[in-house]
């Protein structure tokens, strides 16, 4: 799967560098560790065209946890050098049909305290880096036909499969008056994303998608910095909070239940450390060390919080190299 996902990426290597061309913009999102929520599927976006996806428990991440704050002052550096501009997606998840049972586990299936935790996320964006380098915007993901809702800076919410059948400069327009300070340059982006998720949510609703496939099927966790290509496939926990391996255990505890529950579809259930490097290699060795520094600590935390299961798990320790998504078993 690694190999295929990196021959894509490659691939697609010039319709990204024309993408850029036209909107220089870099875009990253936040989101929780939770397997449905692939947002470069969710706005119907092709693999590599989201650069960087922070993902752990609940989507909570802190600016103040070193970690974070260096990945992202590193994102932003990537832009600023290429005269980028930079949008990140503060997500947050429920169910509209079923939150109880398939909202946010993390936020004990409470869409009221997701939110709060996104809102809080987007204003401390704001502290640290002001309201455009990057542009921050909260988005709701309802998982039931992934349909996303986009809140502006005035308050309101706005529903992204409204936009099916209108054009993207239509669009732009609707969004400018509720993100007075994005560029334009960003706002255009932004445009292209709700029109896809429009067209990706209105195909899910038409076929008449059954809640079972709204249901957690992750059969692998992945600890670390890597991308993980497969909607709902796996739950992803990187290293962004202070309390990084409390949400390694919860994150294995709720991989058992879908193991115990049947939901797994027939897969082996896979932990898999993940480092990523970019251009030399005094940065692979050093994501190699860190790679397995991952897979220890996440060995260790398992065996003791959810020790049962810890003996069911495949262990591998890997890195990804970010200039053509390869990822390397170490």
């Amino acid at each position: 799967m690694a190999a295929r996902h990196s021959e894509q990426f490659l691939r697609e290597q010039l319709n990204r560098q024309d993408f850029l061309r036209k909107h220089p913009v870099q875009i990253a999102g936040i989101s929780c560790m939770d397997g449905r929520t692939k947002l470069s599927a969710i706005f119907g976006l092709r693999f590599g065209f989201i650069r960087r996806q922070w993902r752990t428990l609940a989507g909570v991440v802190d600016l103040g946890a070193p970690r974070f704050r260096a990945s992202v002052d590193n994102w932003r550096s990537y832009a600023k050098q290429n005269d980028q501009d930079s949008l990140v997606f503060v997500s947050y998840h429920y169910s509209g049909r079923n939150d109880a049972q398939l909202g946010c586990r993390g936020h004990h299936h409470n869409k009221d305290r997701a939110l709060a935790a996104a809102l809080k996320i987007y204003e401390q964006f704001v502290r640290v880096y002001g309201e455009t380098m990057p542009c921050p915007v909260v988005i709701g993901i309802d998982t039931d036909f992934e349909t996303v809702y986009v809140h502006d800076q005035k308050g309101s919410i706005i529903d992204a499969s409204s936009f099916v059948n209108q054009p993207e400069a239509d669009i732009v327009e609707c969004l400018a008056g509720g993100f007075p300070s994005m560029p334009k340059t960003v706002l255009e982006v932004l445009a292209l994303a709700v029109k896809g998720n429009a067209v990706h949510t209105s195909g899910l609703k038409a076929a008449k998608r059954p809640i079972e496939e709204a249901q957690h099927h992750e059969y692998a966790l992945v600890v670390g910095e890597g991308m993980w290509t497969e909607p709902n496939s796996a739950i992803v926990v990187g290293p962004y909070t202070l309390d990084f391996g409390e949400s390694i255990g919860v994150a294995a505890g709720l991989l058992s239940d879908n193991f115990d529950k049947g939901r797994a579809n027939g897969n082996d259930p896979v932990l898999l450390s993940c480092a990523v490097f970019r251009d030399s290699e005094i940065a692979r060795r050093g994501a190699i060390e860190e790679a397995r520094c991952f897979l220890d600590y996440s060995q260790q935390v398992i065996a003791k919080q959810v020790p049962d299961f810890a003996k069911r798990l495949i262990y591998h320790a890997s890195v990804l190299d970010l200039n053509n998504r390869l990822v390397e078993l170490v």
